[in-house]
C-alpha cells in the first residue's frame, strides 16, 4: 500500500517537524494575541485551541496558525514559511506587555497520524484522542493535538526531537505507514483542504476564506489525478468575485430597465426619435426663427 492510498482507505504518518512552533509565555499573552489575530483567544481554556490568522496592518493575511492553550503558555503551530515572519511579527508589538517569545521549532518534533483509520493507529498507542477540533491533551512529555493537514481525519503528536526514532518506531508497529510531502498535497487538492503558501497568500483578506475549501488550486488537482488515477469530485466555486478557473459560469446580466434607457436618452446629444435643434426651429413661425437669430 502507497502512502497515497494510506491516507485515502486507512491511515498514514507525516513528518511535520518543519512547521512553526511560537511558545507565548506572560501574563499579558492572551490578552496581545487576542488583539492581535482574528480568533477569540480570551474564551480558550487549557486543553482548547482554535485556528486564527494573523493580519498585517492592511488588514492581509499574514499567517494562519493553531493557537492552543497551554497551562503557563500559548503554542502557536504555523506553516514553515510563516514561521520566521510571524515571530517577527508579534515581537514587534511587543512593547510595555509582559510576553515572551520562544521558538521550540528546532527543539521539538511533529509527528501527523493521518486517515480514516487514525483513530485506530492512536488507540494501539495507548495515546489519548481529543475530540474537538484544535484541542489536545498531554501524554507523557508529549502532547497530542487534533488537526490534520490534508483535510482527513487526523492528529499531530509534538515531543521531544530527542524522542523522534522512538515515536517513528512506535507509529509504525501500531500500523501506519509514512507518506511523503507530495502524498499529502495530493489528498489536501483533493479534499479542498487550503493551505498558506499556496491557497492563501498575504494578498488576501479574510473574508476569502469562505471559499478558498471549493477552489483550491484545481488545476493542480487536475495533475495530481492523472498522475494517481484520483477521482475524488472537486466542487466549483460558485462566488462572484473568486478567480479561480472551475467556478460556475455566472448569470447574464439583465436588460436594463425602461428608467436606465431614459435616463441614456436624455443624455445623448442626440437621442434617436428626437429630433435635432435646427429641425424643431424649422417648424417655428418665421418671427420666432427670426428673433431666435
Amino acid at each position: 500500500m502507497t502512502g497515497y492510498q494510506a491516507l485515502r482507505e486507512s491511515s498514514a504518518w507525516l513528518d511535520l517537524s518543519a512547521r512553526g512552533r511560537i511558545r507565548a509565555m506572560g501574563e499579558d499573552r492572551v490578552r496581545l494575541l487576542h488583539a492581535m489575530c482574528t480568533n477569540h483567544i480570551q474564551q480558550l481554556r487549557t486543553g482548547e485551541g482554535c485556528y486564527a490568522f494573523f493580519l498585517n496592518p492592511q488588514g492581509r493575511i499574514l499567517a494562519d496558525a493553531l493557537v492552543l492553550a497551554l497551562p503557563d503558555a500559548l503554542l502557536i503551530d504555523t506553516e514553515p514559511e510563516t514561521r520566521q515572519s510571524l515571530y517577527a511579527h508579534l515581537d514587534k508589538y511587543i512593547i510595555a506587555d509582559d510576553v515572551t517569545l520562544e521558538d521550540t521549532t528546532a527543539e521539538t518534533v511533529a509527528i501527523g497520524i493521518e486517515g480514516p483509520a487514525a483513530a485506530d493507529v492512536m488507540a494501539r498507542l495507548g495515546a489519548p484522542q481529543p475530540a474537538a477540533p484544535c484541542s489536545h491533551q498531554g501524554w507523557d512529555d508529549r502532547l497530542v493535538i487534533r488537526s490534520s493537514v490534508t483535510g482527513q481525519p487526523g492528529f499531530s503528536i509534538v515531543a521531544p526531537a530527542a524522542h523522534r526514532e522512538t515515536l517513528i518506531r512506535e507509529i509504525e508497529a501500531a500500523g501506519a505507514i509514512r507518506a511523503s510531502d507530495q502524498d499529502a498535497r495530493v489528498v489536501r487538492l483533493e479534499l479542498g483542504h487550503p493551505r498558506y503558501g499556496e491557497d492563501i497568500t498575504d494578498r488576501d483578506l479574510p473574508t476569502k476564506r469562505k471559499c478558498l475549501g471549493r477552489c483550491t488550486s484545481t488545476r493542480a488537482v487536475t495533475s495530481a489525478r492523472r498522475l494517481w488515477s484520483a477521482s475524488a469530485p472537486v466542487a466549483a466555486c460558485t462566488a462572484s468575485w473568486c478567480r479561480s478557473k472551475s467556478r460556475a459560469p455566472t448569470r447574464p446580466k439583465p436588460a436594463p430597465s425602461s428608467r436606465r434607457i431614459g435616463r441614456q436618452w436624455a443624455r445623448s446629444p442626440h437621442p434617436p426619435g428626437r429630433p435635432r435643434a435646427e429641425d424643431r426651429c424649422a417648424r417655428l413661425p418665421q418671427a420666432r426663427r427670426d428673433f431666435a437669430r
